[in-house]
């Protein structure tokens, strides 16, 4: 059996598997439709998705959550080429998180200017947390166990 490359090896340059082109699949979000729904579709028909346009838009290397990000059209091309900001980063070697926007504390003081006491009212509020480590990978980065079950997602979104 061949000897495995060392880490420092692979994260260099002259590693032949640092050229090597990896897919990232970027999910602008979901729709579920019944099949009913589904099979009455017709060209021009609309899909809507469970997320709004300024949604952040979630990277995949794989089934692996590793980024969200916002998107842009690539300045200066003229066909419009749309790209990905990365705006929220998750280091599977640390499993810290890089938050570069937002705020880090959730108060805000609100009013209605259209408040009727006499009618009755609903309010929303939507929270999205940045994608963080799950336990399982920090408990395999501080205790260096490669044997911990790592099946699931490294990163975890609430």
């Amino acid at each position: 059996m061949a000897d495995t490359i060392p880490q420092s090896e692979l994260e260099t340059d002259a590693s032949p598997f640092s050229r090597v082109p990896i897919e990232v699949t970027i999910s602008v979000g979901v729709a579920r439709p019944t099949v009913k729904e589904l099979l009455q579709l017709k060209q021009d028909d609309v899909l809507a998705l469970d997320k709004r346009i300024e949604d952040p838009v979630d990277l995949y290397v794989g089934d692996r959550l590793i980024a969200q990000g916002e998107l842009q059209e690539v300045e200066g091309d003229p066909n419009g080429q749309i790209a990905v900001r990365l705006t929220k980063l998750v280091d599977l070697k640390t499993g810290l998180t890089a938050n570069t926007i937002g705020s880090p504390r959730l108060s805000v003081v609100w009013h209605d200017p259209e408040f009727d006491p006499e009618q009755s009212a609903f309010y929303y509020a939507r929270v999205l947390q940045i994608p963080t480590a799950r336990h399982s990978l920090l408990d395999k980065l501080a205790l260096g166990d490669d044997g911990i079950d790592t099946r699931r997602p490294d990163t975890i979104q609430e």
